[in-house]
């Protein structure tokens, strides 16, 4: 198929996302619209167009969609702004959409954004739950966060959850870093999202904990539940900390009627140092192998970790946590 010359190619895209200082790119056409990429992470991305001096829809009933006037050195625009990258990239169909009937069909910004969101109302409703796999690693990583507040208290544990952060690893342990992998299989074996993810930081360890979980009844919890006794764990900034990673990493309360999986451990938690017997795929390691890194846009693997040899001597923090065995 062929690319619309209007739109971004996907490569094109990927580099506006990564870009550090906020960038724009101009759709072609009349009149004027720019996709503004914002900076960080989480900065979101918006399509502006001049502002006729008419009323801006009213968008709040969308959950990560907003429109408002902004003014831009002397020019004021009439703005729709999606502030999650993720949801960004799937509404891109949306995106082009309203700059058509804009640019194309000479359509008011107000009416091409309402016009187009009813058309693509389905497309931008906010899930009712998490993935199952996102909830299974949430519910590892909680659990990891669950067993610091005990050994270090609420708030050095809050602290120490990274990942919601978009850090490279799970948790920093002070003496090292931390990746948790949760799976529900009988077999070790765990997916590895990128060639980073298991490089350690230059002069840390970095440890993999893998935790096989299984459904079941008893003394198993939901995610909810587990999520509910963190919150009666945590107070003041901790909480408040808590709360804001929490919902980095996905988590939503409306989300408590739907998911009624109920977890427990399958096995003892295994944790191994990922030093230079470790099997796993980093940029070093392939740079080494003389593949060319730039070429490699996505790199994801799942690896068998069943018989690795496990850490001799893990952090204190993590001590209750690898002695749970097989019960809850």
């Amino acid at each position: 198929m062929t690319q619309n010359p209007r739109y971004l190619t996907d490569a094109a895209l990927d580099e506006f996302m990564a870009s550090g200082p906020k960038t724009a790119f101009r759709i072609p056409g009349v009149p004027e619209v720019h996709l503004v990429f914002l900076p960080g992470a989480g900065g979101g991305v918006a399509l502006r167009v001049a502002w006729d001096g008419a009323a801006v829809p009213d968008l709040s009933e969308y959950e990560h969609l907003s429109a408002s006037v902004v003014l831009a050195g002397e020019q004021a625009w009439a703005e729709l702004l999606i502030d999650d990258p993720d949801v960004f990239r799937r509404a891109l169909p949306v995106v082009w959409r309203i700059a058509d009937r804009i640019q194309l069909e000479q359509t008011t910004f107000t009416e091409a954004v309402i016009v187009t969101l009813a058309d693509f109302g389905e497309l931008l409703e906010a899930a009712s739950e998490l993935g199952s796999d996102r909830e299974v690693g949430l519910f590892g990583e909680l659990t990891v966060v669950d067993c610091l507040v005990s050994a270090l208290g609420g708030g050095l544990a809050v602290t120490a959850w990274r990942g919601p952060n978009g850090d490279e690893h799970d948790f920093d342990l002070g003496s090292g870093d931390l990746e948790v992998k949760s799976t529900l299989s009988e077999k070790r074996v765990h997916w590895i999202g990128s060639l980073g993810q298991l490089e350690p930081t230059p002069g840390r360890a970095l440890w993999l904990l893998s935790m096989q979980l299984t459904t079941g009844l008893g003394e198993a919890l939901t995610i909810a539940d587990l999520i509910a006794k963190l919150r009666s764990r945590l107070v003041g900034g901790g909480l408040t900390a808590f709360e804001k990673k929490l919902y980095s990493a996905g988590w939503q309360d409306k989300y408590r009627a739907t998911m009624r999986r109920r977890f427990r451990m399958r096995s003892a938690p295994l944790l191994l140092p990922v030093d230079e017997a470790f099997p796993a795929l980093t940029q070093d390691r392939v740079a080494a192998a003389g593949m060319p890194l730039s070429r490699l846009r996505e790199i994801a693997y799942s690896i068998d970790v069943a018989g690795l040899n496990e850490e001799p001597c893990p952090p204190s923090a993590l001590s209750q946590l690898l002695a749970i065995g097989g019960t809850w």
